[in-house]
């Protein structure tokens, strides 16, 4: 009974050391290694990283507020080409090395750092290079966010972009992930798997960040062509509107806001 009686209070105790309450079980928590296993076979990761030119997805979306037609190419050795062709479209290319993006305005500009880590974030995560195993990304499963229904692994890529990601234990397949950098918060969902080429997909995405929700769903997968391939390696162009007029002042009138922003 004494014995019974101390290690009682070493429980109350210890911080972070108490029993499960009654009738809860406390769940099984698997390692990185197997977790990492149990998704690549529930996905057919395998089966996705033996087509080396990649694959296409195209279908519709509605990025900041507006409808527009979306399009993803991607390989499996992490290049890729997002578009999103509509009145405010976007675009990133990454080609293995170097990536690009053009904005809202039709203008190129390399992407680096952070922000080149956030695009491989959103679309290595959608696109299951996270998988891979190559070392680009940093991958531990995370007990105090691990439940019955899901295991959550802390995701590091680079230096400045960390996540958690959930993956359902009914099938193995990623639920959602909410990750952050300097510039805020994001939460990706993934919906509506579909098994083609041999592998699993989700066809469905909500990215939000700062309240707004940008959703694409693609209507189908198949693999990218030879000279498909070659988008990687070439950054998107500017719109042919877009031109220098050496006739206009370079001086800008500014003012400053209440924020202190110009």
């Amino acid at each position: 009974k004494l014995t019974a009686r101390v290690a009682a209070f070493v429980l109350l105790i210890l911080p972070g050391v108490a029993p499960a309450p009654a009738g809860q079980q406390i769940p099984d928590i698997p390692d990185t290694a197997e977790v990492l296993a149990r998704v690549r076979k529930a996905l057919g990761h395998e089966r996705m990283a033996r087509y080396e030119h990649g694959y296409v997805l195209e279908g519709r979306a509605v990025s900041s507020g507006v409808r527009s037609h979306a399009r993803l190419m991607f390989a499996p050795d992490g290049r890729f080409a997002v578009a999103i062709d509509g009145p405010l479209g976007q675009a990133a290319v990454f080609d293995g090395r170097k990536g690009w993006a053009r904005d809202m305005s039709g203008i190129s500009r390399p992407l680096q750092f952070e922000d080149l880590e956030e695009q491989q974030m959103l679309v290595w995560v959608s696109t299951g290079r996270w998988l891979a195993g190559d070392g680009s990304f940093v991958l531990e499963v995370d007990p105090s966010n691990t439940d019955e229904k899901r295991v959550a692994l802390r995701v590091t890529l680079g230096k400045g972009v960390r996540g958690l990601l959930q993956v359902n234990r009914a099938d193995w397949r990623p639920a959602f992930m909410t990750y952050g950098s300097s510039s805020g918060e994001y939460r990706l969902e993934f919906d509506d798997y579909r098994r083609q080429n041999g592998f699993w997909f989700p066809f469905e995405l909500r990215h939000v960040h700062n309240g707004m929700t940008d959703h694409y769903e693609f209507e189908a997968l198949r693999p990218a062509g030879a000279k498909e391939a070659q988008e990687f390696a070439r950054p998107p162009q500017a719109l042919s509107r877009a031109r220098f007029d050496a006739n206009v002042s370079p001086r800008l009138e500014t003012m400053r806001a209440r924020t202190g922003h110009i």
